[in-house]
């Protein structure tokens, strides 16, 4: 095995990495096993291939530690565009319902829409997610175009929110706003930007999606698999 860099290190054989956007988890960490020839790797939550951020991999022994990690807050950076609805909650879906922005949302209107979605709630998981129905993932019923038996609903903790800018797109058509959220382990962001485009009364979808921090762990404090040496 290769040493891996000490500077992302937060346990012995815990390490935090930075995944990029374009790769699954489980393609990020082959990525990792595959560069430093780890035997045994695994990791303290999924990111979407979507999604970029913050992941704790445990290698070796380090994987019997990872349960340690594996309920702590989460706090991502995201971007909401409302004007259109996707399939798969953000912008890797296809298009199935649109409405113009009119010019109609205050800053005091996205404060009551966030209040609104402060605290604990139950959503219906995303179809397209690993949750599993009958022993079998959403996400596979969706890409055979079948119904699942049931969609199951998910807890969804809203713990602090920050508004971190707002603008139109697309001519005017549509409106993006960029939040920072500190979630509840286990929380959908993708349906977290729907329901919150409800309120606001828009179809909605999640078009950015950074993990900033795991708990007290900071992305500052992570690796990039790319910047490591060989």
């Amino acid at each position: 095995m290769i040493p891996l860099p000490t500077k992302c290190s937060i346990a012995k054989d815990v390490y935090l990495f930075h995944k990029p956007e374009g790769l699954s988890s489980f393609q990020f960490i082959q990525k990792i096993k595959r560069k430093f020839r780890i035997r045994k790797i695994g990791h303290a939550g999924t990111l979407d291939p979507l999604a970029s951020g913050l992941m704790v991999v445990g290698i070796e022994s380090g994987t019997k530690r990872l349960h340690h990690f594996l309920k702590l807050d989460k706090t991502y950076r995201a971007k909401v565009v409302l004007g259109e609805l996707r399939t798969t909650g953000d912008r890797e879906g296809d298009i199935v319902e649109s409405k113009d922005y009119n010019k109609d949302i205050s800053r005091e209107d996205i404060f009551r829409a966030l209040e609104a979605l402060s605290g604990s709630h139950s959503f219906p998981a995303p179809l397209y997610s690993a949750v599993k129905v009958q022993g079998k993932p959403l996400y596979a019923y969706a890409r055979e175009g079948k119904t699942p038996p049931f969609i199951p609903e998910k807890p969804f903790r809203l713990i602090s929110y920050e508004i971190l800018s707002s603008q139109e797109k697309d001519n005017g058509k549509r409106f993006e706003i960029e939040l920072r959220l500190r979630v509840g382990s286990g929380s959908y962001i993708r349906t977290f930007a729907e329901e919150f485009g409800r309120l606001l009364s828009y179809p909605a979808f999640l078009s950015f999606l950074e993990r900033e921090k795991i708990g007290r762990y900071s992305i500052n404090q992570s690796c990039s698999i790319d910047s490591t040496e060989e």
